[in-house]
């Protein structure tokens, strides 16, 4: 993960205290929300009951007429096709609107496109496959705002298209009966439905009542495709996912069952946490790997053998994910070690020859979160190439596409993540205009931390644990609360899960505290006993002999005393100097080590010859006036010298001392004299 700067939310504990009285809620809750700005007693009530009725459907646009048509083709016996996306949104919105029509006895069919052949959305072959089908409606979900082309050549063929989606439109809506997109123009309301929450309000104004009615038949497919298109977990999404683990958690829909049986997935109760990790990216690597239908079949089937068949086969299909997955980011990575200057572009953009489509959101995800900047990774097969975008807190990923659209074929997507295509000519052109972009929308986002609340050593117990739980379920603008000690001396640490954790005995105040490091051997543990450390952590909820427990789990280490802002200052300066951004003198004067801080590093590193090491903890070991950005400099004139290989892997220095024979003059350094001049 890429270092993070920590941000503090601002606290008023007099609030707090008279909200908790008043809601008769914990002051820890209290002080936590109020913190994240719902300072209201009703909404603070709202929140943690919700309480809050679902809004009507038929305050959607289009709703009605989508309606009208869609109950014109049940009483004609109309054959209707329900086309849905490849992703877990859109293969539970397409399960969901199937399953509700099937029941009403409508001939209808599902149509889900292959995301290796064919690719997001509606196409002209999809199209004329269901008019051989004698198909007279379409209802997309989850796509079709962008398909303007498709849907005019269906009314050519006469055939009428609702579209229901919640992704953002374009300068012009598709020619459908009915556009059902929560971010058309004129709507007012809660925007920030996944493609299966349109999809089931679409079902519930055509049965005509609430959405709290139709809730225990459909609020499971509801809960996983929201939590895994990881949209806001506020307002009705969160009443919508809190109503649906009730319903999941029953398992009365076979494919579930036998999903969470094969994937071996804790039932303890089921959680959001489960869907992100567990569940979703099972049903998405059906698609990722081959067949995204196979994951419709197992969310729709009522034949247990077969359900269990292909609960398997999903499981099967996301090991060999993981597989190709690895693949794919060491081709990335070896990429983009070895680029040079590319490394320290605004918009990382990697491209490469017939890397497999279904994994490249997975990776540009993964190296966007290790690098923390806007990372896309493309697939080039002959004079085209495709890929998918991921970005940070700060950088709108499809506005920056949309700015560079004369460079593609074709874009969509969210803030966060979008997709693409363009012509292979036109990659290097596009990496220099998206940068160019980047730069002109001012500096480069840090990737935050946010700290919901310092935690003294007395407050690290069961009873904050146990209060926070009614804050749940987490997502995206809910996140888990993440709590901070500061100032913790290291007491010891013990490893843990077959030696791939570690347990940390920390101390202040007489009081001991206990957590969790997940992932990190002791090569990698850069602390030893004595050390004075700040721990950002969250709680993590368990069961053991029947009833709940509780652990403290490591989000990240700091030393202590330090100055971080002035480290991240240093190194997005250093950035700016490698990418041939404009810097002033006093800056690159700034990042020049003198010949005794240069003399530090030469006499730290010939001491620890193979580190992994943070660059805060390395220069908090060293001790002297230098600073990250001179550090950054040292290692690149050691390395022009031979004295070590290094790479920073956006989180961790890779140091190898090479333990060089014979003095020479540093000040000469290629590297330092163009820095000087």
């Amino acid at each position: 993960m890429a270092r993070k700067r920590w941000v503090f939310k601002q606290t008023n504990k007099e609030l707090a205290k008279a909200l908790a009285a008043e809601c008769d809620v914990d002051p820890m809750v209290a002080l936590l929300l109020s913190a994240r700005g719902l300072d209201d007693p009703y909404d603070i009530d709202s929140f943690i009951h919700c309480e809050q009725q679902l809004s009507d459907p038929f305050e959607l646009p289009d709703m009605d007429l989508a309606v009208e048509r869609i109950q014109l083709a049940m009483q004609r016996r109309e054959r209707i096709a329900v086309c849905g996306d490849y992703d877990a949104d859109g293969v539970t919105a397409s399960a969901l609107l199937y399953s509700y029509l099937s029941d009403k006895g409508c001939p209808v069919i599902c149509e889900i496109p292959e995301r290796l052949e064919e690719g997001y959305g509606l196409h002209r072959s999809n199209v004329d496959r269901l008019k051989e089908l004698e198909i007279s409606l379409i209802i997309t979900v989850d796509n079709g705002i962008s398909c303007i082309d498709e849907i005019e050549y269906a009314n050519s063929l006469g055939i009428d298209v609702v579209v229901t989606d919640h992704h953002r439109p374009g300068t012009v809506l598709p020619p459908a009966v009915a556009v059902v997109d929560p971010h058309v123009d004129g709507y007012y309301g809660f925007t920030d439905y996944a493609g299966v929450g349109v999809a089931f309000k679409l079902a519930c104004a055509l049965e005509g009542c609430a959405c709290e009615e139709l809730m225990p038949y459909y609020g499971d497919l509801v809960a996983i495709g929201t939590v895994a298109d990881v949209v806001p977990l506020i307002d009705e999404n969160r009443i919508m996912v809190q109503m649906g683990l009730q319903v999941l958690n029953r398992l009365e829909r076979i494919g579930l069952r036998e999903l969470v049986e094969a994937a071996d997935i804790a039932v303890d109760p089921i959680g959001a946490d489960q869907i992100s990790y567990a569940i979703a990216p099972r049903i998405n690597a059906a698609g990722r790997m081959g067949e995204s239908f196979r994951a419709f079949c197992l969310l729709t089937t009522e034949d247990i053998d077969q359900a269990r068949y292909l609960a398997g086969e999903i499981c099967q299909e996301n090991i060999r994910r993981q597989d190709v997955e690895g693949v794919v980011s060491d081709v990335c990575r070896i990429q983009l070690y070895e680029s040079g200057i590319h490394f320290y572009d605004r918009v990382i953009v990697l491209a490469d020859e017939n890397l497999h489509h279904g994994v490249l959101g997975i990776v540009a995800a993964r190296l966007c979160a290790q690098f923390g900047k806007p990372t896309i990774v493309l697939s080039i097969d002959g004079d085209i190439a495709k890929g998918s975008a991921r970005s940070v807190e700060g950088f709108d990923i499809f506005e920056a596409l949309t700015a560079c659209s004369d460079c593609l074929i074709q874009c969509g997507g969210h803030v966060l993540a979008a997709g693409l295509t363009i012509k292979t000519e036109n990659i290097n052109l596009f990496r220099q205009r998206i940068n160019d972009y980047a730069r002109q929308k001012g500096p480069r986002p840090v990737p935050q931390l946010s700290i919901d609340c310092k935690l003294s050593p007395y407050g690290a117990d069961e009873k904050t644990a146990s209060a926070i739980r009614c804050m749940a379920p987490h997502g995206c603008q809910n996140p888990v609360p993440v709590f901070s000690l500061l100032n913790m001396e290291l007491a010891a640490v013990q490893p843990v899960g077959g030696g791939r954790s570690r347990r940390l005995v920390l101390s202040r105040d007489g009081v001991t505290v206990v957590c969790v490091k997940f992932g990190i051997t002791d090569a990698g543990f850069p602390f030893r006993n004595g050390d004075k450390i700040d721990l950002a952590l969250v709680y993590r909820y368990t069961t053991y002999k029947n009833k709940p427990a509780f652990s403290l789990v490591v989000q990240d280490i700091r030393p202590s005393d330090f100055d971080h802002d002035g480290m991240f200052r240093d190194m997005l300066c250093f950035e700016r100097l490698m990418a041939n951004e404009p810097t002033t003198k006093e800056e690159r004067l700034s990042l020049i080590p003198t010949r005794e801080e240069m003399g530090h590093v030469f006499r730290y590193l010939r001491c620890n010859p193979n580190l992994v090491i943070t660059p805060d903890v390395m220069l908090w070991r060293i001790g002297s006036t230098l600073t990250a950005g001179k550090l950054f400099v040292t290692l690149k004139v050691f390395e022009e010298y031979n004295f070590c290989n290094y790479y920073f892997d956006g989180d961790n220095l890779h140091i190898t001392f090479l333990n060089p024979t014979g003095k020479v003059d540093l000040s000469n350094s290629e590297f330092l004299l163009k820095l000087q001049s």
